[in-house]
């Protein structure tokens, strides 16, 4: 085979308009993959360019955003703000704690007590262990 048959520049310009094609069919790819980030909470990817080698390298990690970056925030009624004082006077530092620890202590549905801890989870005032299911909180 010789070098003529190798590398074709006709071929190579109909391989390139192919794939332009190809890429403007497909729907999401980055801006797609920021949307998705953006939506979930989590840290923005980071696109670094490297040359020698030329490369392009995405780096996504699966952390929360800081609660500093959240643009709004909702205002909160003062039945709301006894409910989360409650909690975290009530909660020791070091222990872990489920949500049905205290349905007694505020004698409010499951529901509502996972509400109040999602909330002051994303104000940064408790932790929690990463799991869906029997999810747990401590106090920082």
């Amino acid at each position: 085979m010789g070098v003529d048959k190798l590398f074709e520049i006709s071929l190579f310009d109909s391989y390139r308009e192919d794939n332009r094609r190809e890429v403007k069919k497909a729907s999401g790819g980055v801006p797609e993959l920021f949307s998705v980030w953006k939506d979930q909470g989590w840290v923005e990817p980071i696109i670094k360019e490297e040359f020698d080698p030329d490369r392009t390298i995405l780096i996504m990690k699966f952390l929360k955003r800081n609660i500093k970056e959240k643009v709004h925030k909702k205002r909160v009624r003062k039945n709301t703000l006894d409910q989360y004082e409650m909690i975290l006077s009530f909660m020791e530092e070091d222990v872990w704690y489920q949500a049905i620890d205290f349905i007694n202590l505020l004698k409010l549905k499951k529901r509502r007590i996972q509400v109040l801890m999602k909330d002051l989870l994303n104000e940064g005032k408790i932790i929690d262990n990463g799991y869906t299911k029997g999810k747990k909180y401590k106090k920082i």
